[in-house]
């Protein structure tokens, strides 16, 4: 908004943009394909500038999601820790009882919605690291 224009001429200014937006919107998409399609590199370019940038802050924040949310998943499941006392969430990890009932990988789908997480945990019991490693060891 400028300092000119008053917040019935900017809505007014929104509301027309908007319209615009509703009735091309298959142009709209078409023309950013194009744009996307003869600007390849330039946009993977701006990306990996953009990743670089923000690495160290997008790599913190990705670990305390994920550490958050694999939180979240064992007060789902109702485990807290290991049967061999390990309970730091970022040990832990869950293993299918039947593999031929594993829809998915939990640790790789933790964005599902809790319904279908719930489901698939109900499949798993939780176990560190090391407890699971030595289960697939005997296993073979």
């Amino acid at each position: 908004m400028s300092s000119h224009e008053t917040v019935e001429q900017r809505n007014k200014r929104l509301a027309y943009y908007q319209d615009y937006a509703r009735k091309n919107r298959e142009r709209i998409q078409q023309q950013r394909q194009e744009y996307r399609i003869r600007n390849k590199d330039k946009i993977a370019a701006a990306n990996r500038e953009q990743y670089q940038k923000n690495r160290e802050a997008r790599k913190y924040i990705q670990r305390v999601k994920h550490t958050s949310r694999k939180a979240e998943m064992l007060a789902l499941h109702g485990t807290e820790a290991c049967p061999c006392g390990e309970s730091r969430p970022w040990c832990l990890c869950f293993h299918h009882r039947d593999a031929k009932a594993k829809e998915f990988s939990i640790s790789l789908n933790t964005y599902r919605p809790n319904d279908d997480l719930i489901e698939e945990l109900n499949k798993c019991d939780v176990l560190c690291h090391n407890c699971h490693a030595n289960l697939h060891y005997e296993e073979n």
